[in-house]
């Protein structure tokens, strides 16, 4: 048996509105056969219930105790030679910069966690600051 998954190519056009109605239409030409697919029709409705879930949590996220992404985003320069120098980072709260900070990747990712963390305390005085990368001694 080949174990292996189809190609799935292109996007549905729309909103996640549109994917319920289209989720819906297939649910119902499912279940009006002599013989339905449950598994599919189980897919259909996971499909259904996710998109809910989604902009239910999309709508809330923003408000305290919604939850929402934290990112921690490089924002360049990208012209930089060096693949391993400073670079400038915003810390993101959903789509809202919250801080931004410098960190030279050389250093790695717990220095740049701690960087984010010091420049989100910073920030909630106020105004963002930048915060620089820690000298080499």
């Amino acid at each position: 048996m080949d174990d292996k998954l189809p190609e799935v190519e292109g996007a549905m056009e729309g909103s996640i509105a549109n994917l319920e109605r289209a989720c819906r239409v297939l649910i119902k030409e499912e279940q009006e056969k002599v013989s339905p697919n449950n598994t599919l029709i189980a897919v259909l409705c996971n499909s259904v219930r996710m998109g809910r879930e989604y902009v239910c949590y999309m709508e809330h996220s923003h408000t305290i105790g919604g939850g929402g992404m934290i990112a921690i985003v490089n924002i360049g320069p990208y012209n930089d030679p060096d693949p391993s120098g400073v670079r400038d980072y915003e810390v993101r709260i959903n789509r809202d910069v919250v801080a931004t900070f410098q960190h030279r990747r050389a250093d790695g990712l717990a220095v740049c966690l701690r960087h984010a963390a010091a420049a989100v305390e910073r920030s909630r005085g106020g105004l963002l600051e930048v915060a620089p990368p820690e000298e080499d001694e």
